[in-house]
């Protein structure tokens, strides 16, 4: 299901109450989303014809293969009016010169915001220098006041407007009481944070007092010189920093600047909000990375030049300012190991955040001999699903926190330096004697200690059990017991035995490799009413996809479903189904080619099916099975009897 899409799950879904016809937009988009998935290859024609901005069939379109078709209609409509952020990435991920002038058209129609603008660009899908100015030029002819311009100054300094210099001088020769609205942010501030972006990538002196006379004497002879990325006046070129040990210098939104003296890399990050989160747009803060594979320790040392200031979103909780060691593992997963500097002298200073697929984690490392006013060594280390940092000062000991576990992270990952500054003036730091070595030690202490299990040995990874499949059991959580059709799952307590993307993968389970159209049913004992635990099926390919059904485990007789998607975790809650939860119940997933059908059944009755679940994004080799969950601290055995997979035919 995509996630700007909610498709319904049971009958009642598709009900509008008398009175209640404000729901009736969500209705007709779910009679759409209905439509598409039950799309033939025949109806090409048809959906074609009716596809638009204000009808929109891509659900169907992209997975049957009719996008070539549907491009030129698309852009057509695009360059003349504006089209939703589906459509933009789906042109975007279909990069040619019809498609780059119809994201130029959303850009100039207001319809793309920087952080996008950034992501088009990064994807080849428009050339750099044509966005930036249709971002810039859009912005500036559709202004009232300069606090709007502050999001597209950046990208427009970073790919070389040529106009950039000459409206900079504009805008500082403005005074406060010739705006006609109100701002949010200071007018002196507003200015002071473009002379800042354009000081990165020129001569121009950082503040206002000493920018604005340099602009008057050269704005009209200033070039933007493509090798060096800055604007140059007239017979001198300053050389582009060598980072050949270092990494690769990523500043999405041009918001950063990097420079190499000696054994030192020095990061800067001006006041235009340069902070790091899930997306593109939020990912902005500048930093040197490298890519990874496998175990690796990483070290530096780091030396802030924190200057605090007010936050662009006026909220005191977001006026801190940090230098980091980061572990990038994907858009949602990645760990930034930083010393801060906040607002509030009782925050701490230094801190591990951990990202874990669109859930936040914070754990503070500082102790009592921890000292601000000294540099700090900082360390990062992988050890297979390790990871654990460390800290010291002036030669003592190293202190180091305690190891996390992050099953499903990628073996090539990217690590790096960076800098965060949500704040409104500009913030540098300096990192030396920063290394990278290939190898890495096991952590002293784990965040989350292995718990011997109380009724024996665990079940070895890798175990075959006939036709079930082959035993997953990460942590060594379930021990594993087949009898004839029956296979019983021990999961031992206190272990976090659960299996999602957002914080753990450690459920036992076992699983069998499957392509393309299958059928998998299973039987599942009555469960106790205990929350947070359960016996499920089972479909998953990697850490990104997943879909697991089972009878509800927060103490109500109702279904559950959990699902990730292409990396995107989402869950549907509930689905309704009036069964008897103290008697077997016997679970079907059946996949025929983009549609998963979950349907339920009780002692021989009739098959209740719910509404299908999209997988056109799902790779074609998958594993199904079962899996056990037991998030409590009492134990929990799931029960499956009489499983069957079988590998159909394709539907036609």
């Amino acid at each position: 299901v995509p996630r700007s899409e909610s498709s319904p799950r049971s009958t009642s879904e598709w009900v509008i109450e008398e009175g209640d016809w404000q729901r009736s937009t969500a209705f007709w988009r779910r009679v759409l989303v209905a439509a598409c998935d039950l799309a033939r290859p025949g109806d090409e024609a048809l959906f074609l014809r009716y596809h638009s901005p204000t009808v929109n069939l891509l659900r169907a379109i992209k997975p049957r293969g009719w996008s070539a078709d549907a491009l030129p209609a698309m852009c057509a409509a695009a360059m003349s009016e504006p089209v939703s952020n589906e459509w933009q990435d789906f042109m975007a991920r279909n990069p040619g010169p019809q498609t780059g002038a119809a994201l130029l058209a959303q850009i100039r129609q207001r319809a793309v915001w920087p952080g996008r603008v950034a992501e088009f660009i990064a994807l080849g899908a428009v050339s750099a220098r044509a966005a930036a100015d249709a971002l810039w030029e859009t912005a500036v002819a559709s202004t009232g006041t300069i606090e709007e311009l502050t999001p597209a100054f950046p990208l427009a300094v970073k790919h070389g407007v040529e106009i950039v210099p000459r409206d900079l001088l504009r805008l500082l020769r403005l005074k406060n009481d010739e705006q006609s609205r109100s701002y949010k942010t200071s007018f002196k501030t507003l200015q002071s944070s473009f002379v800042q972006s354009f000081s990165l990538r020129s001569d121009c002196p950082p503040t206002v007092a000493e920018a604005a006379p340099w602009l008057e004497e050269n704005a009209l002879l200033l070039q933007f010189n493509d090798a060096t990325g800055r604007y140059e006046l007239p017979g001198k070129t300053t050389p582009a920093p060598v980072l050949a040990e270092w990494g690769k210098f990523i500043d999405p939104l041009g918001a950063g600047r990097v420079r190499v003296e000696g054994e030192a890399l020095e990061l800067t990050a001006a006041g235009t909000s340069a902070d790091y989160w899930v997306d593109v747009g939020g990912r902005i803060a500048p930093r040197v990375v490298q890519e990874v594979e496998g175990d690796f320790t990483a070290e530096v040392t780091v030396h802030p030049a924190f200057n605090l200031s007010p936050s662009w979103n006026h909220n005191p909780e977001s006026v801190y300012q940090s230098a980091s060691l980061l572990v990038d593992a994907g858009v949602q997963r990645w760990i930034q190991w930083e010393q801060v500097l906040s607002k509030s002298p009782s925050n701490p200073n230094l801190l591990v955040r951990s990202f874990r697929s669109g859930r936040a984690s914070v754990d503070v490392c500082q102790n009592n001999e921890w000292n601000p006013a000294k540099p700090v060594r900082l360390r990062l280390a992988r050890h297979g699903d390790f990871f654990t940092t460390a800290w010291k000062q002036e030669g003592g000991e190293w202190v180091e926190s305690p190891g996390q576990r992050n099953l499903g992270w990628p073996r090539r990952v990217r690590v790096g330096l960076m800098i965060v500054n949500p704040c409104t003036r500009s913030f540098s730091a300096r990192f030396n004697d920063f290394k990278i070595e290939r190898v890495s030690a096991a952590p002293l202490v784990l965040a989350e200690p292995i718990v011997p299990h109380p009724d024996g040995e665990p079940t070895p990874e890798g175990t075959p059990l006939g036709q079930w499949g082959t035993v997953e059991n990460p942590v060594g959580a379930g021990i594993f017991k087949l009898e004839g059709e029956t296979l019983s799952i021990d999961v031992q307590p206190k272990v976090e035995a659960d299996y999602n993307m957002q914080s753990h993968m450690t459920a036992p389970r076992v699983l069998s490799e499957v392509k393309g159209d299958f059928t998998l049913e299973a039987t599942i004992a009555p469960t106790p009413r205990k929350k947070w635990q359960s016996g499920d099926l089972m479909i998953t390919a990697g850490a990104d996809f997943y879909l697991r059904v089972g009878v509800g485990n927060d103490g109500r007789l109702l279904f559950h479903n959990w699902y990730a998607d292409s990396g995107w975790p989402a869950h549907i809650h509930n689905l309704e189904a009036k069964r008897d939860m103290t008697k077997p119940l016997r679970i079907r997933l059946q996949r025929r080619g983009w549609m998963l059908t979950i349907a339920h059944r009780q002692e021989g009755g009739e098959w209740v099916e719910f509404y299908p679940v999209y997988l056109a994004t799902w790779p074609a080799q998958i594993r199904a099975g079962v899996v056990a969950l037991n998030t409590t601290d009492e134990p929990f055995t799931a029960v499956f009897t009489n499983l069957t997979l079988t590998h159909d035919a394709p539907a036609r």
